[in-house]
């Protein structure tokens, strides 16, 4: 469940230093001005005539970062966003939106729910953040947004906050299980092993490429920690009927893998 931006592991299971802005522009730097960069910018520019007048995506990130203003989009940003299938336009887009992301988890504690617990640290914050932005842009990748910036940055926000709600009440439950008493504790095991199961099979399935990323953590945030069919749609951008498809696919991978 990891995504390689050049030299860069990022994991939205694990945590990166506080150097991760910084280590991201240093790699963008070395990527964006390479010349197999610029040979692909002017293929983009074939089919999305704003990106001309630049030689290198690097430095047509650069313009776009100098002239961002809030609220106000970029129309060079929105055909990065259309060309996103690919991994380099991707990484454009990330790059180009890095300023809002790195300025998010400042303003979490006036969102109805914080990014990142009291007792979190911030790189790690800011490495699932980012994580959940390569995340939001794969996923909108050829479409056409209108306001960029604003609708990625609000979706790896929105992903993050349901991550950590899923986190949250997974705990809850294991100490409410974990207090019940004695009478209790075999049931525990029994929950705890069936969970633990379940997971190990998502891990399998996805290295595997019997499942996508999304269809195992579909399928753990709906079947697992029991998030509503609604509140997954509206965090990964999907339909609640693209919803229940992939955690069906990924119930019927799980029933073979017990069976």
């Amino acid at each position: 469940m990891r995504e390689l931006w050049g030299d860069i592991w990022v994991s939205s299971y694990g945590s990166m230093s506080i150097y991760l802005y910084g280590r991201l522009d240093a790699d963008w730097a070395r990527v964006g001005a390479s010349e197999a960069a610029a040979e692909s910018l002017s293929r983009w520019q074939e089919t999305e005539p704003i990106l001309a007048g630049w030689a290198t995506p690097a430095s047509l990130v650069e313009t776009i970062v100098a002239s961002r203003k809030w609220g106000n989009p970029d129309p060079r940003l929105v055909a990065l966003v259309r060309l996103a299938d690919g991994r380099l336009a991707a990484r454009a887009v990330l790059q180009a939106i890095l300023p809002g992301l790195a300025a998010e988890p400042l303003f979490y504690p006036r969102h109805h729910s914080r990014l990142g617990g009291r007792d979190e640290r911030a790189e790690d914050v800011a490495a699932d953040l980012v994580a959940a932005a390569w995340e939001a842009i794969r996923a909108r990748a050829g479409t056409t947004l209108a306001d960029p910036e604003n609708t990625l940055v609000r979706a790896a926000a929105g992903r993050l906050r349901t991550k950590r709600r899923i986190e949250t009440r997974t705990r809850s439950r294991t100490a409410s299980l974990e207090a019940s008493g004695e009478g209790g504790r075999a049931e525990i095991g029994d929950a705890r092993s069936g969970a633990e199961q379940a997971v190990l099979i998502l891990v399998d399935a996805v290295r595997e490429n019997r499942l996508t990323v999304r269809q195992a953590e579909l399928f753990y945030g709906v079947r697992v920690a029991r998030v509503s069919g609604t509140t997954a749609a509206r965090a990964y951008g999907l339909t609640r009927g693209q919803v229940f498809h992939a955690v069906t696919v990924a119930e019927t991978v799980v029933r073979r893998a017990i069976a």
